[in-house]
């Protein structure tokens, strides 16, 4: 099977099962290579060797970094060892094909004809266009690499929350990677956070298709205008629900908008326009409920009007910080 001129599935169909292991483990597939991966998983006999390659997969995990580079240069098979049942020399040739197939990937890999990398200070909202003419919209403190390839354009969102503005073109697939989370579109107008506790994911107009987790384990669900999800520690099933985009997407328009939240989520969320942070003196005040509209670049605003709306008071530190009290 020919899917380029440098990237020709293996005949082998144990070497072929890794090498779509290794490639989809890298980057996700385009729509060309997902469908001649379901052309080759119609055979009985590739599936099998599909599955029990998928089986031993996260082994590579566990073998050290030295260790694999050198099966990558002398992948020879060891001498039988007593013990070593099928299953262990089964798992230690899938580790090697593997480990041969990443080392290809990795010092072969498809060169992007566009690179550049963007990142916004704290405070700054910073606007770029790239070659396309898709605009991404970068929020406080955000962080993220851009790739363009022949048939596919990829985002690596590394920090921070970025708005897209993609130009159509289902020839070249938009893809925005944020830690486990993937976002594919052809055209659309979508926002994307990444925080260390926080991944969330928001249509404003057109269509997303999002995919969390590892290869092993991935969820997928399609996003429409309006629509929204939210992924933590706590919640890990993709599950749409209908946004506030307003309120959602009003940080490009230079204002924080709150409508009945939670006041620990709203200083959560001015934080990161600050270099002095705000904190509660108890946990409890954070449950507190506000509203209301704040200027990202007066967030001193918010702690001026946040008394007359709320039973706190609020305590300047000479470090420039704010602390929160209970009146």
């Amino acid at each position: 099977m020919h899917l380029s001129p440098d990237h020709t599935v293996p005949d082998d169909p144990r070497a072929a099962a890794a090498f779509w292991l290794s490639k989809s483990s890298l980057r996700p597939l385009s729509d060309q290579e997902q469908q001649a991966l379901q052309d080759w998983l119609q055979n009985a006999a590739h599936r099998h060797e599909y599955e029990l390659m998928k089986g031993v997969w996260n082994a590579t995990a566990l073998v050290p970094a030295e260790r694999l580079r050198a099966l990558a240069k002398d992948p020879q098979t060891p001498p039988r060892r007593q013990g070593l049942g099928w299953s262990g020399g089964l798992a230690l040739g899938a580790v090697v094909c593997i480990t041969v197939a990443l080392t290809q990937f990795e010092f072969n890999p498809e060169q992007a004809w566009h690179e550049a990398n963007y990142s916004s200070a704290v405070g700054e909202i910073r606007r770029v266009t790239l070659p396309d003419q898709s605009v991404i919209t970068l929020n406080t403190d955000t962080r993220l690499q851009v790739r363009y390839f022949a048939h596919r354009r990829e985002i690596a969102l590394l920090r921070g929350q970025a708005l897209f503005e993609v130009q159509s073109d289902r020839a070249q697939p938009f893809d925005v990677q944020a830690g486990d989370t993937q976002v594919r579109v052809t055209g659309t107008r979508f926002d994307v956070l990444y925080l260390p506790e926080q991944t969330q994911v928001t249509v404003q107009s057109g269509s997303v298709r999002v995919r969390q987790g590892a290869w092993w384990w991935r969820q997928q669900v399609d996003l429409h205008a309006d629509q929204q999800i939210s992924l933590s520690p706590q919640i890990t099933e993709l599950k749409a629900q209908t946004a506030d985009v307003q309120s959602a997407l009003s940080w490009e328009q230079g204002t924080l908008i709150y409508k009945n939240v939670r006041l620990d989520q709203a200083i959560a969320q001015i934080n990161r326009y600050r270099t002095k942070p705000i904190t509660l003196s108890q946990a409890s005040l954070g449950a507190i409920r506000i509203g209301g509209t704040v200027p990202i670049a007066r967030t001193q605003d918010f702690l001026d009007t946040l008394p007359r709306i709320a039973a706190v008071r609020v305590e300047h530190q000479v470090n420039g910080e704010a602390l929160i009290l209970p009146k």
